[in-house]
């Protein structure tokens, strides 16, 4: 049984269920570096309000149905529950803050006015705010102050209170800036349920053989429809998405285990010696031996959620 790929991502992986800050304070501040800390984020999704600030370099953004480029000094933001993925962008570099935090911090009463008027409609899509708010707008200049705020306080003791007032700020200018809207969020809704199920479908199947009719029936579609919706939500074929998939697993276990590579290619559902090391290439752009053995040359850097003894400040 092939108990190292199956067992590599836990289903919080997709739907990411892990404690960012406390139960009692449910906010944290992460730096961030691609493909320094790691090469992508697949698609996934949890329960928290994330903001993304880019320092410097570039990356690309997945969020409802679209592609966006974040640079240095844009802004993206990704709601609850919203389906999303970061990846690299070109050769680019991104080095970045993620503010996560749940809206219960702000107000734990889901009675409060607040709740109803504001985060409850932002979370079921009667209210719209942009994925990327680019350096140069006005929203941008208003809310940067707050996050350097956040960013440079994020290891001061006894800022509790000055966090809830940054982030009431900055979902006040939010909610100034935003479309009330009449949208589909039904339609929208089951779309998103399907893509989260064949996610979860994905992760479980990898390393066997899939085809896109079992994937259909597992959403209770036809193919054609299934193929349509995946492209629409996922940015790519289903073929592709699975392909980059193993092909991201393989990379990890490369630099994080030391089994064989074609024993690795094999449990990641890789039949052919030869597809596999030509896709490995195509993405990779080194043979596998070649990335391990740079990963290993690069392990001494900074794993993802940890703080080098420098870090770099906002410019407000």
């Amino acid at each position: 049984m092939n108990l190292l790929a199956q067992n590599y991502y836990p289903d919080e992986a997709f739907h990411e269920t892990k404690l960012h800050g406390s139960i009692g304070f449910p906010y944290t501040v992460y730096r961030g570096n691609i493909p320094g800390y790691m090469r992508s984020y697949p698609l996934h999704w949890h329960d928290e309000m994330e903001i993304v600030f880019a320092v410097k370099g570039s990356a690309s953004i997945r969020a409802e149905n679209r592609e966006y480029v974040i640079a240095g000094g844009d802004m993206a933001l990704i709601t609850p529950q919203t389906v999303h993925a970061i990846s690299r962008h070109n050769t680019d570099t991104l080095e970045y803050f993620t503010i996560l935090f749940k809206f219960k911090l702000l107000c734990p009463d889901e009675k409060d006015e607040i709740f109803q008027s504001f985060f409850l409609p932002l979370q079921t899509g009667g209210i719209n705010i942009p994925v990327l708010i680019p350096k140069d707008s006005g929203l941008n200049r208003e809310i940067r102050p707050y996050l350097a705020d956040l960013i440079e306080n994020r290891k001061t003791a006894g800022f509790s209170m000055k966090i809830k007032s940054d982030l009431f700020a900055v979902m006040h200018l939010l909610y100034k800036n935003a479309e009330h809207t009449e949208s589909n969020r039904i339609s929208a809704g089951k779309s998103y349920d399907r893509l989260k199920k064949i996610i979860l479908f994905v992760r479980q199947n990898y390393m066997n053989a899939i085809t896109v009719r079992e994937a259909a029936e597992h959403c209770a579609v036809s193919e054609s429809h299934f193929m349509k919706l995946f492209r629409d939500m996922a940015g790519c074929s289903f073929i592709s998405y699975v392909k980059n998939f193993r092909l991201e697993t393989v990379a990890r276990l490369l630099s994080e285990t030391d089994r064989k590579i074609t024993g690795i290619a094999a449990e990641c559902g890789f039949s052919s010696a030869s597809y596999f090391t030509r896709a490995f290439e195509q993405k990779y752009g080194c043979p596998p031996s070649r990335f391990r053995e740079e990963r290993r040359n690069a392990s001494g850097g900074t794993a993802e959620g940890q703080e080098p003894a420098s870090s770099k400040q906002v410019s407000r």
